[in-house]
């Protein structure tokens, strides 16, 4: 009897190990622009939700400057600077300040008025999305509400297809 409890424990124990997460991403059951918080790369200034404009589109790009995915991507967006000129970019890391002030001056991230780069302090965004692949990118329309994701990058087609859903 003592062998049986023993092994009925060890079995259930067992299958709460290989259960499943089913649970939804929060962006899902709230599919509107989060409010946030990244640090600049001038590691004063914040900025939030606040500070983008309404009534235009807006792609969250989660990514690590040291990844060769994410640098491509980078340059899909320098490629087509005048295609995406009306998408408010906020690309946010938490990778080190240092990496992410090294990425912003090699991609020369200042000449982009629509892109808001820094660093998740608070580290909000891999929770919020739970992304399993970078750079990862959410699309909201000009309402702010989201539109598509895309795990691991996509082409400038697919970006701007999404944009004029």
């Amino acid at each position: 009897m003592k062998n049986l409890l023993v092994l009925l424990i060890i079995c259930l124990f067992n299958s709460s190990l290989f259960a499943q997460n089913t649970e939804q991403p929060p962006y899902l059951k709230k599919p509107v622009l989060p409010e946030f918080r990244i640090l600049q790369a001038d590691s004063l200034t914040w900025t939030t939700q606040k500070n983008l404009k309404s009534g235009k589109p807006v792609m969250i790009m989660l990514f690590s400057p040291d990844c060769e995915h994410c640098q491509q991507q980078m340059k899909i967006i320098q490629a087509n600077k005048k295609q995406l000129s009306e998408l408010q970019i906020v690309m946010a890391t938490y990778q080190p300040m240092e990496k992410m002030q090294r990425f912003y001056k090699e991609y020369k991230i200042a000449e982009f008025s629509n892109i808001y780069m820094g660093r998740d302090m608070l580290y909000f965004f891999g929770p919020y999305y739970m992304a399993k692949a970078i750079p990862f990118l959410a699309i909201y329309d000009k309402q702010h509400k989201l539109v598509r994701v895309y795990e691991g990058g996509a082409k400038i087609d697919k970006i701007l297809e999404a944009l004029k859903l």
